[in-house]
């Protein structure tokens, strides 16, 4: 009988040891993934500066449209993936659903301005009327400073451990 319970106490602690590691390991790879994607979002944020980024577009938007045409074509050839994203995506779940959401929504709003910014320097656009191609500049600049407080709110929440994240917020002043 004592052979059956030592048995059963140790495939119980077994189970316990092997359920414990298993979400020990689940924690440590939604860290290092959200930190990851921290990283990558950080760099894109720290190379746009979208307060700067936003007023050479609007500069672009307000000058002579021979001048913006040779402004627009210098833009050069931008990127068309995303090296952390690209190697993570699948593993998306790790994060919290808000986490998720933002990750996936900060993606689409990258593309999508990689997207205008490569249409830019296009012979389609130059050849748009000139209220047109201002109004674009001046939507680019809009949503690429409106966007900077909630990338920064995301990146806070990415690397803060859950449960602390107003604290990280208020450490980096967003």
């Amino acid at each position: 009988m004592e052979s059956i319970s030592a048995a059963l106490y140790t495939a119980a602690l077994a189970l316990f040891g092997k359920v414990a590691f298993d979400a020990w390991t689940r924690s440590r790879e939604r860290r290092t993934i959200a930190a990851g994607l921290a990283g990558e979002i950080g760099a894109y944020l720290d190379l746009l500066n979208p307060q700067q980024h936003g007023q050479n577009l609007r500069t672009w938007a307000a000058a002579d449209p021979e001048i913006r045409a040779a402004m627009l074509k210098a833009i050069p050839p931008l990127p068309t993936n995303h090296p952390i994203f690209d190697a993570v995506a699948g593993k998306i779940g790790h994060l919290t659903p808000d986490q998720a959401k933002g990750v996936s929504r900060i993606y689409n709003v990258v593309t999508g301005m990689r997207l205008l910014m490569a249409g830019m320097s296009s012979d389609a656009f130059a050849a748009l009327p000139e209220n047109i191609q201002s109004f674009q500049l001046e939507y680019i600049a809009k949503l690429i400073e409106d966007e900077e407080l909630r990338t920064k709110r995301l990146i806070a929440d990415l690397v803060a451990p859950q449960g602390i994240i107003e604290k990280a917020r208020d450490y980096i002043g967003i």
